[in-house]
């Protein structure tokens, strides 16, 4: 999964048009293995890939991060999953 995701980030960073639905699968693979390894690596990577897609996480995921019990280690990492994808609109 390391080798895979580290691939598809230099691809991004190079300009190389990659199709959103890979960067999904890769974010929800890095999101839901974050979960059961209750990993901040893992969920940042989940979270930052879901920016990079301009896409939030499913509710399956969102619904795997709220079952996770509070710990302060990886409390940055949920709330960036949480709030992972398209900036919100603001009301004018």
């Amino acid at each position: 999964m390391s080798r895979g995701v580290s691939e598809l980030e230099e691809q991004l960073e190079e300009g190389v048009e990659v199709e959103p639905s890979r960067i999904l699968a890769v974010a929800e693979c890095a999101a839901r293995l974050g979960c059961a390894l209750r990993s901040g690596r893992w969920l940042e990577i989940g979270a930052r890939l879901y920016g990079r897609a301009g896409a939030p996480p499913s509710r399956e995921v969102l619904a795997l991060v709220d079952e996770l019990p509070a710990d302060a280690r990886i409390a940055d990492a949920m709330s960036a999953l949480r709030h992972a994808g398209p900036p919100t609109r603001q009301a004018s």
